[in-house]
Formats: C-alpha cells, sequence, structure tokens
C-alpha cells in the first residue's frame, strides 16, 4: 500500500524536477509556434535570461542572485516583485524536492520489505502505483483542459499569497515565461510521468505466467526451500 501511495507523488516531483532545467527551457523556446517577445529580447538574451531563473531555482544561492541581475540596457532584470515570487517558487521547488528524497527513501525501504516478505509484492505494488499515477494525471488533464486559465489560477492560489504572483506583460518574468511556456511545462510533466507509468505498467501487468510464478516462490518460501 506504502509503495502505491509513494509512487504517484515520487514519478511527478520527479518529472518536474527534469522539466525544470534550461534545457527544456530551449527546447520550448525554440518548438515551432513559441511566441516571441514582444518587447526586444532576442532569441538568445531570452534563453540566456531565462536559464538564470530557471537556474536559480536548482541552486542554493540567495535572492541576490536574481536581484543583482542587469539586463542589456543596464537597468534591473527583475523588479522586487518578481525576485520575491521566485524566491517564493524555490521555496516551494525546494520543499519538493526534500519531499522527494523522503519518499525516495521510503520506496526503496517498501520495496525491500516486500521483496523479502511477499514474492511477487513489488510487482503488484507498482502496477497498482501506476494505476494510481493515471488516475491523478487523469483528474489534472481534465481539471487543465476544462479550463486552462482557472486551473493555472487555482494552482498558483494554493501555494501562492494573492497579489504576489501577478504581473503586467512587460515584466520580464512574463517575457521570458509566458503563459505557451507553462502548457509546454504541463504537457512535458505529464507526458514524462505516462512514459514511466507505461513501463512498470508493460513490465508488472499481472499475467497468468507472473502470478502463477508468484504463488510458486510463495509456497516455496513458506516452506523454507526459497527465497
Amino acid at each position: 500500500m506504502i509503495v502505491a501511495l509513494v509512487f504517484p507523488l515520487l514519478t511527478l516531483i520527479a518529472a518536474i524536477r527534469l522539466i525544470a532545467t534550461p534545457a527544456f527551457l530551449a527546447l520550448s523556446y525554440a518548438r515551432p509556434g513559441f511566441p516571441s517577445d514582444s518587447f526586444g529580447f532576442t532569441d538568445a538574451e531570452r534563453l540566456t535570461y531565462g536559464s538564470y531563473g530557471v537556474d536559480y531555482l536548482n541552486n542554493f544561492a540567495g535572492r541576490e542572485y536574481l536581484a543583482g541581475l542587469k539586463l542589456s540596457t543596464g537597468s534591473s532584470m527583475f523588479t522586487e516583485g518578481e525576485v520575491q515570487h521566485m524566491v517564493d517558487v524555490k521555496h516551494l521547488i525546494g520543499f519538493a524536492y526534500v519531499l522527494g528524497v523522503v519518499l525516495a527513501i521510503i520506496l526503496v525501504i517498501g520495496v525491500w520489505y516486500l521483496a523479502k516478505r511477499y514474492a511477487g509484492g513489488v510487482r503488484r505494488a507498482l502496477f497498482s502505483g501506476a494505476i494510481v499515477t493515471l488516475a491523478m494525471i487523469a483528474v489534472l488533464a481534465v481539471a487543465a483542459l476544462m479550463g486552462w486559465e482557472t486551473f493555472f489560477t487555482q494552482f498558483h492560489a494554493l501555494f501562492f499569497s494573492e497579489g504576489t504572483w501577478t504581473f503586467s506583460v512587460r515584466d520580464t518574468l512574463i517575457r521570458l515565461y509566458p503563459e505557451q511556456f507553462w502548457v509546454d511545462s504541463a504537457i512535458g510533466i505529464a507526458a514524462l510521468v505516462l512514459a514511466t507509468v507505461l513501463v512498470v505498467l508493460v513490465s508488472c501487468w499481472p499475467t497468468g505466467r507472473r502470478r502463477e510464478s508468484s504463488r510458486l516462490r510463495q509456497e516455496a518460501r513458506a516452506f523454507g526451500i526459497g527465497n
């Protein structure tokens, strides 16, 4: 049960970590149809500035990392409000990463326990976890498809104080990370999670042969003639 419940959250956090990288930012910027900046950033500037923000979320730097950045004009890259929002996001991301490490430890312990105690227990637990993950992704996908704006707003309202995460289209954060970037990120996270789920489902599907093999191994353990 624990492995099945931990698996969805751990998979989601791992997918978020893979998406929160300059590499994905570059991929998103370069794809056909991604909106260009309307206020003067070149593609190279946008990628450079945007990578600073993504790097900040994954390093141990303080707010001065962003507060000290300058545009080519010499003006500050981010306003105080933008810096504070990135600090809030960094705290949230950091919590997610720490939670991911804790969940990974729990998963390893759970897998070890099941492997020692029940033949086929790991396979069944991971299969159940994959099903739970599918249900979670389905719920989130339906919510997003029914109204992306509402979904995006409710997500921010859940984790951030009112008035701390809304900015002008002229602000650097919006220019670097427009709405389309977040749509791409959501799709990327969903794709990574679904790919992981597919691998687990295929490798852990309860076929007749696997069930019979588990039964025989469990019986052998009961008689002290197997591991």
